[in-house]
């Protein structure tokens, strides 16, 4: 099973932002994280556990919609010409996004840095 929120939890109201995790700074929210969570089965781990410990080696990386893709092509064991393989949280050489874009409270493009996991991670 995997669960990728399609929103955050921002309200705007006359170039404000609020949110439950950060605070506004240049219209954006950057402590404003979504929930992108995978559950494998047992049988799932028993079959395939080196692709459970690249995941678990992979789950304090920032992470976004663009890299579900190449996650489920993973997870379903599919391969292809020109992957992306480096896009899947399965991948050992996952490479997580450099930068976010998000819109700031303006409707105007804002780029965040990602940020660390807990303790650096």
């Amino acid at each position: 099973m995997i669960f990728l929120s399609d929103h955050g939890e921002r309200l705007f109201d006359n170039a404000s932002a609020m949110t439950t995790s950060g605070t506004v700074s240049d219209g954006v929210a950057p402590g404003d994280r979504r929930s992108f969570f995978i559950w494998l089965s047992p049988a799932y781990r028993d079959a395939y556990p080196s692709s459970v410990q690249r995941l678990k080696s992979n789950a304090r990386s920032t992470a976004e919609l663009s890299n579900l893709f190449e996650t489920v092509t993973d997870l379903a064991r599919v391969d292809y010409e020109n992957r992306a393989a480096a896009r899947s949280l399965f991948s050992d050489g996952f490479q997580p996004p450099r930068e976010l874009q998000v819109l700031n409270t303006d409707e105007k493009a804002a780029s965040l840095a990602p940020e660390a996991g807990p303790a650096g991670q």
